[in-house]
């Protein structure tokens, strides 16, 4: 199944695409004034190396102060969940998470 995230932040939007645990494709831009800009354009960046389009993906979260506003987003999840699950699965030993955003700081604890 492929899935998706979508995170439109102040300053630089990103994605990643996926298939069963693996990343197909992933992008990062410079957020433009539209949310919805951004997202369909880094979406469209990170699906291209697989050959795919938004009607592939199955599921796609979206996250960032913009996440409100993505169009294709199935569901959308805070900054701080969306950080906690993806260092989880980069790093299944993580403690700590530090986010240094465009207009905000955040750390966080993770629990074992």
């Amino acid at each position: 199944m492929i899935v998706a995230g979508c995170d439109v932040g102040s300053l630089t939007s990103k994605a990643v695409v996926m298939r069963d645990g693996r990343i197909l494709g992933r992008a990062v831009i410079k957020s433009k004034a539209k949310p919805w800009e951004s997202a369909e354009a880094v979406m469209q960046k990170a699906l291209a190396p697989a050959g795919l389009g938004l009607s592939d993906v199955r599921y796609c979260v979206g996250t960032g102060y913009g996440r409100d506003k993505i169009p294709f987003v199935h569901e959308t999840v805070s900054e701080i969940g969306c950080h906690g699950k993806g260092a989880r699965w980069l790093v299944p030993s993580v403690r700590t998470v530090i986010d240094i955003g465009g207009q905000d700081c955040k750390a966080m604890r993770l629990d074992k």
